[in-house]
This record gives C-alpha cells, structure tokens and sequence, in this order.
C-alpha cells in the first residue's frame, strides 16, 4: 500500500467524522429551538457542543482536502510566471504553509495547557478537548502536506485556475 494511498484513505475518514460531526450540530441546533420555541426551556448544553463540535469539523475538513487543492486561492501571480519560477514559488508556498501549520499547532498545544484544569460549563467535559481540534487538525494538514510533497504530487494548481477563472 502506498503513502499516496494511505492519505487517501484517511482524508475519507476524515470526511467522513466531519460530515457526522456537522449532521449531529444540525440535530443539536434543532433539538435547542425545540426546546426554546415549543417546551418553552432551551437545553444549555446544545449551544456549547455546537462550538465544539464546529471546531473539530471545520480543522479536520480543512485537513482532509489540502491535498486535492480545495482551500481558497489567488493563482494570478502564479499564472504570470514560467513554469520554473512557479515551482520556486509553490515550494515557498508550501514551507511557509507549514510553518504557519507548526505554529498554530504548538501556540494551541500551550493555550490548551493553560486551559487543562477548566472544564465546559454546561458539558462538564475538560476544555482541552475543545483546543485540541486546532492541535489536531494542525498535525494533518502538516502531514497531507508532508504526504503531498514526498509523492510528488504537489497541491495541484489547476483547482486555483477554476477558481480564478469564475471571477
């Protein structure tokens, strides 16, 4: 099994937690304007598991689609250049990419362990739990990143071209 493989696999995983994540907000926000408008009492725990649970899909959906270049882009710079300063610049692209990926990574580690011994509200659930999303979702789209430079396979700058070409 390949390295290219893998990551595909895991990025439909990834789909697929989020999409689960984004289906039970849909069912928490509707159980809170039952609860509001119809028994006259909103739970105080939807609005809380909604935050969370927004946080951990959006950073894992975000992950999951780095590597097909679904993440917005202005690609006009890059459709002026030849071919070979274009690659200079995707590689640019790619390490700054990273280390922003690394930094946000390691600043939500520390606010997170700064946050250890809170605990939600309403869910009584530690707080970390909340902040790791950012500490996760960081570590794959380092790692689909990392994945898509090791196979070759940069992310492509035809999905960037579609794009541009709709404005």
């Amino acid at each position: 099994m390949s390295l290219d493989s893998i990551a595909t696999r895991l990025e439909r995983i990834l789909e697929f937690v989020s999409a689960t994540m984004l289906a039970i907000v849909v069912v928490s926000v509707s159980w809170q304007i039952f609860g509001r408008y119809v028994l006259g009492k909103s739970p105080s725990w939807t609005e809380e598991l909604c935050g969370m649970l927004f946080a951990w899909s959006s950073m894992l959906a975000a992950a999951a689609v780095l590597r097909s270049g679904q993440h917005l882009a202005i690609s006009a710079l890059l459709e002026w250049v030849p071919p070979g300063v274009r690659t200079v610049l995707l590689w640019i692209r790619d390490l700054c990419m990273l280390a922003a990926f690394v930094i946000l990574g390691h600043a939500s580690y520390e606010f997170s362990m700064l946050n250890a011994e809170q605990e939600s509200p309403a869910l009584e659930i530690p707080l970390t739990f909340h902040y790791a999303a950012v500490i996760v979702g960081s570590l794959f789209l380092a790692l689909f990143l990392i994945v898509s430079r090791l196979t070759r396979k940069p992310i492509p700058l035809e999905a960037f071209q579609q794009d541009s070409a709709m404005l």
